[in-house]
């Protein structure tokens, strides 16, 4: 094969890259989920702060963790799970996030049934919960920006 051959399938292997193309498509299938978790984010670090200085009251913040951030929560991790890569390696990683976004919308179930019948226990493990699945998330973070950043994309936590 010539040297300008060579060149032309090689171009075109690059443009025709499955892995290009999925992780493109799995940005913008990300766009509106991110942009809940950067709502999800602002609101429960809210919720904690009053909580932190006293502002608050147990039946009040159930209520706000009920109204508000539970439903995005669920949203997010229905959202997520709805999303279906079609390579193995993203699909892979996207598993990550689903379980991530699972674990925590679980905690904050948890937490607002705590707040609600005064169980500080039962709060204190429904956040420690929920610390691990913000954890889990930063692992998924890292994993898919690793395969985004040679396309020259970055999936951004909280654009």
């Amino acid at each position: 094969m010539s040297p300008r051959a060579l060149l032309i399938v090689l171009l075109s292997g690059c443009a025709n890259d499955p892995m290009e193309q999925e992780i493109s498509a799995y940005h913008d299938a990300l766009a509106p989920l991110l942009a809940q978790n950067v709502k999800i984010a602002q609101g429960f670090l809210d919720v904690a702060s009053k909580v932190k200085k006293g502002e608050t009251d147990a039946p009040r913040i159930a209520e706000r963790l009920t109204t508000e951030l539970m439903p995005i929560a669920d949203e997010l991790r229905d959202g997520a799970a709805k999303i279906e890569p079609v390579t193995p390696q993203l699909g892979e990683v996207h598993t990550l996030l689903v379980q991530a976004w699972t674990a925590r919308s679980a905690s904050y179930h948890a937490m607002s049934d705590a707040w609600a019948q005064n169980d500080l226990v039962a709060f204190e493990a429904a956040k420690n919960k929920n610390l691990q699945s913000k954890l889990d998330e930063e692992k998924y973070f890292q994993k898919v920006n690793a395969l985004a950043q040679p396309y020259g994309l970055q999936i951004d936590q909280y654009p």
